[in-house]
């Protein structure tokens, strides 16, 4: 080692030992302290767009009337945002009313519209066949949706035909009717067959309809 290397390294000994050098003496390199990153700023919680995207058809569940709703075409799958045809269903004390001996509660169907019947799907295409439904709440007095429940439904070729079969979720128990004011539950709905969004069906019926 050269003499001049030498006293580099023990000035830089002696510099680190009293924590300061002369003006012009050199360091250790990677041996100084080093400013902490800064704190990276806190992310805002994500919000779901089909919470508040406008509704694309609404309906007032009321009486022994069932209320099917139909999408009239595949638009909700291309726009931005939430990519699901949505159906709000307002319920008040009114839709507790049933024909005489029938349930007041309410359940929550979907179906698909202008796609093959699942008799008619060919075995190759049945696993392409999907219904997906997210289901929000708004009970009296609250301000905004909250997730309710969720469910995914596949074909599978059974035997010789093509049925639909529950894939991930759960099933969802009939609601009551609020006693006063009005809750309104969210329908988010998206349908394909063969890679291909399409229509769907929603409704707001008595269990035994």
């Amino acid at each position: 080692m050269r003499l001049a290397n030498v006293s580099k390294v023990f000035l830089s000994a002696a510099c680190l030992a009293v924590a300061a050098c002369p003006l012009g003496a050199e360091a250790a390199p990677g041996l100084l302290p080093q400013p902490s990153d800064p704190e990276p700023p806190a992310s805002e919680p994500s919000i779901d767009p089909c919470v508040t995207q406008r509704a694309d058809a609404t309906q007032v569940v009321g009486g022994p009337t069932t209320g099917r709703v139909f999408s009239q075409d595949t638009s909700y799958a291309t726009r931005p945002g939430c990519k699901r045809w949505l159906v709000d269903g307002t319920l008040n004390p009114s839709s507790a009313k049933a024909p005489p001996g029938k349930s007041p509660l309410v359940v929550f169907r979907i179906d698909h519209v202008n796609t093959p019947e699942l008799s008619i799907i060919r075995k190759e295409h049945c696993r392409t066949y999907t219904l997906d439904l997210v289901v929000y709440r708004k009970k009296e007095g609250e301000a905004s949706f909250t997730p309710y429940g969720r469910k995914t439904m596949r074909g599978n070729w059974q035997g010789q035909s093509c049925n639909l079969v529950l894939v991930a979720g759960a099933e969802m128990a009939p609601v009551s009717a609020p006693t006063s004011g009005q809750d309104v539950y969210r329908l988010a709905l998206a349908h394909r067959f063969m890679d291909k969004d399409g229509r769907a069906l929603a409704a707001f019926v008595h269990p035994d309809l």
